[in-house]
């Protein structure tokens, strides 16, 4: 068992990602705070840390642990194609699982402070944490990653018909079985039954690719003698063998209502839940002892994401309700993570940081509209980040079919522009890499890319990442315990995300070789 005791066992090194988490909100929360946690515990500073471009949770993420800009690491946004044909891209774009690898340890080209750790001959585990694992070949070392499907309601007829609905590619019938005279009604879902009322309840549906949580209420519908079960948003779980058994369906990491209900989050449940990712934390530590475990909580950034505009932007009223959210967010997971920290104790070295900010948008634009608009949306696709669009074709276009495409953005879209070899080079991007297509858009501050289907154009209240990193509103944080003068020196400035694996490797070195 985990245990604070001296004589007992603890993980060397703790490291927490609170995805998105700012400076501001970190410090009045209290995140990684251990003063109030530990006895004669001094309280630690909280550092900006600046991120790299994209600032997104992929590239940002194999930044931390490879301690290079995405030029070396290859990492060049939340989304990107190696070598694949436009058509294949489509397909995959319609199933996350299929376009997951940017977040895979296999997209990494470079070694990783996960190298690092297995050359000091120690171990780790890792809950929720970008290119910790490998979906194909899973990784010697035991991890869980989480991804989500979205909120949907299905109409089941009385008469027992069927209905499927698609969850990462694999199809889940639902079907109604009786009413037994109460309000609850028996659905069959893939074979197993499922005692489903007007409360929510969670269940397990159990597919090829792993476990899939879900939230699930049903009710009546008088005018046409029908039942509709609404499915919350869904989170299924990829681990490695035998990661943790199987928690109990009231257990799982989805949640069984919307947590931000305002504006675009009206539809979203946490996924995962604050509390599943300490639960499951703990259950690796008690099962594995790992002497490092990588814990991401990314709460604080959905939260941001669907609310920021409105604390930013919104009238008094938007303002003082998104300030409450986000607060509320940030506040669940500093008291999930000095829970943690009291189960594990203060003999554990602790590294708490972030791997990017966050920023209001007020315009979406789509480039697969442009190529529409130019007659090369066959030949052609769009795919990447938040301001940096890549462009992937089968065949390279031609001389011409890139200057109508210039020639058109020039003149209209407004606010974005043709990236060139010297861009790409002064933020951090590889050159001449098929992963950043044979061009790539950079979008202006407050603009966010959309590659779905619609208008180029879109107004949205809406916020987001992956502007340039010179802007203060990109930076994380970086707050610690156990690492000298980074936990309480104020002094210490411009520490960057890329440090951090050089700064980690040298304290756990030190560590192994103190007498």
């Amino acid at each position: 068992m985990i245990t604070s005791d001296p004589g007992g066992w603890a993980p060397q090194l703790v490291v927490l990602c609170v995805d998105g988490g700012k400076m501001y909100w970190i410090e009045k929360s209290g995140v990684g705070d251990f003063s109030t946690v530990f006895d004669h515990e001094v309280r630690s500073v909280v550092h900006e840390l600046r991120t790299v471009f994209p600032s997104s949770t992929a590239p940002a993420h194999a930044s931390f642990l490879t301690g290079f800009p995405p030029a070396e690491h290859g990492v060049v946004g939340n989304q990107f194609w190696d070598h694949n044909l436009v058509s294949d891209i489509r397909y995959r774009m319609a199933n996350p699982l299929l376009h997951i690898h940017p977040y895979e340890n296999r997209s990494l080209r470079t070694s990783s402070l996960l190298d690092d750790i297995s050359s000091m001959g120690l171990s780790w585990a890792a809950v929720n944490f970008p290119h910790t694992f490998n979906v194909l070949k899973p990784l010697t070392s035991p991890s869980t990653y989480c991804l989500y499907a979205p909120r949907r309601i299905l109409v089941l007829p009385m008469s027992g018909t069927g209905q499927s609905t698609e969850f990462f590619g694999e199809k889940v019938e639902f079907s109604f079985i009786r009413n037994d005279g109460t309000e609850e009604c028996e659905i069959e879902v893939d074979g197993k039954i499922w005692q489903c009322g007007e409360e929510v309840r969670k269940f397990w549906i159990e597919l090829f690719s792993g476990h899939l949580s879900v939230s699930a209420r049903c009710f009546h519908n008088d005018q046409d003698d029908s039942i509709s079960i609404e499915l919350g948003t869904s989170v299924l779980v990829l681990s490695t063998s035998d990661f943790c058994e199987n928690s109990a369906a009231d257990e799982g990491p989805c949640s069984t209502a919307a947590d931000y209900p305002l504006g675009e989050g009206i539809n979203f449940f946490e996924s995962p839940r604050v509390e599943w990712v300490t639960e499951t934390a703990l259950k690796a530590l008690d099962r594995w002892h790992p002497d490092i475990i990588f814990i991401r909580y990314n709460q604080a950034d959905h939260a941001q994401e669907y609310l920021y505009w409105l604390l930013a932007r919104g009238n008094s009223a938007e303002q003082a309700q998104a300030r409450y959210l986000i607060e509320k967010t940030y506040g669940r997971i500093a008291h999930n993570i000095s829970l943690l920290a009291s189960k594990i104790g203060p003999f554990s070295k602790y590294l708490l940081f972030s791997d990017h900010g966050i920023d209001w948008i007020s315009t979406r634009v789509n480039p697969n509209a442009i190529l529409r608009a130019l007659s090369l949306e066959q030949c052609a696709i769009f795919q990447g980040d938040s301001n940096c669009a890549y462009l992937y074709s089968d065949e390279p276009l031609t001389g011409s079919d890139l200057e109508r495409l210039r020639k058109y953005i020039e003149k209209h879209v407004p606010g974005v522009s043709l990236c060139s070899a010297k861009t790409e080079l002064s933020l951090g991007l590889p050159v001449k890499s098929v992963r950043v297509g044979q061009v790539a858009l950079i979008a202006a501050s407050h603009i966010e890319f959309d590659y779905d289907a619609g208008d180029i154009f879109s107004r949205v209240h809406a916020a987001s990442h992956g502007d340039r990193p010179r802007r203060s509103a990109m930076s994380g944080f970086l707050r610690s315990r156990g690492f000298g003068s980074i936990d309480t020196l104020d002094t210490v400035e411009d520490i960057h995300i890329t440090d951090l694996r050089h700064i980690i490797s040298g304290v756990m070195t030190s560590q192994l070789c103190a007498p």
